[in-house]
């Protein structure tokens, strides 16, 4: 059920841009809608006849876990929508090389690898705070990212600064939050743990692709074939708005993750 499920959200949003939003798409949209609806209903028969749910409830019950496996799928949708959307916008909008829109986010995997061998080093009273002020640093960072490419311009050193703050915060973000939810799960029931949360970053990532992707898309239109430098020109402005409100989505969602955050770290504590 999880799979069709995905599939039918999946699939309008990646295609539905290119062909038009043809009515199928649509249908799709809603079926998904439906089908994760049913999702729970299955799961509970699944278990009762004693079979192995995707999501088994003993696991769902532990206190804060639906919130914290919530903030884990913000935390990869945020993550995977960003890199595709500022990927579009450096390749498509700035007319840069592949090599080139790749070293771009070196600033960024820096900051991720430096707040994630190193926030543990934190006094342990900051911890608890770490995933909330990650998503907010996160939100910050991808905004001033999109206001600096707003323009049609490259951003110049700046760019690099801003994707590293936002690298920064999604590290401080993902890392510490997925240390705290898994904390608490009994050993009996690791197995079932990882399983899970390897689905929902998964998940994560695929609808933060096809979804803010298909944002981007929408807003800055397509290339037309054979450009003259006047269009070239409205191009590279109309992705910079595209990436622009993206990352304003984006940044959005990761208010929303802060509050998941907030809420398991609250629900833990009882």
């Amino acid at each position: 059920m999880l799979t069709p499920a995905v599939l039918a959200f999946v699939l309008p949003l990646v295609l539905g841009q290119p062909l038009g939003w043809p009515w199928w798409g649509w249908a799709l949209l809603a079926v998904a809608i439906a089908a994760f609806a049913a999702l729970g209903i299955v799961e509970r028969r699944v278990e009762a006849r004693g079979g192995q749910p995707i999501l088994p409830r003993s696991l769902l019950g532990l206190p804060g876990m639906v919130a914290g496996l919530g903030g884990l799928f913000v935390s990869l949708a945020v993550f995977g929508g960003w890199l595709f959307g500022l990927a579009l916008e450096l390749q498509e909008g700035l007319g840069e090389s592949p090599l080139h829109a790749g070293l771009t986010f070196v600033p960024c995997g820096v900051a991720f690898a430096i707040v994630s061998m190193n926030w543990r080093r934190l006094p342990v009273r900051y911890h608890e705070r770490l995933p909330v002020a990650g998503f907010i640093i996160t939100g910050a960072g991808l905004v001033w990212s999109g206001l600096l490419l707003h323009s049609g311009g490259t951003g110049g050193a700046w760019l690099y600064v801003a994707l590293a703050v936002s690298g920064g915060g999604m590290a401080g973000a993902f890392g510490a939050l997925m240390g705290r939810v898994l904390a608490r799960v009994p050993v009996a029931m690791a197995a079932d743990t990882s399983g899970v949360v390897v689905t929902v970053n998964q998940l994560g990532i695929v609808v933060g692709i096809a979804t803010f992707g298909s944002l981007y898309l929408n807003v800055a239109g397509k290339l037309p074939e054979g450009s003259s430098t006047r269009q070239l020109s409205a191009f590279a402005l109309s992705s910079a708005h595209a990436y622009l409100a993206v990352s304003v989505a984006l940044a959005a969602l990761a208010v929303a993750g802060a509050v998941l955050a907030q809420t398991h770290a609250r629900l833990v504590a009882r």
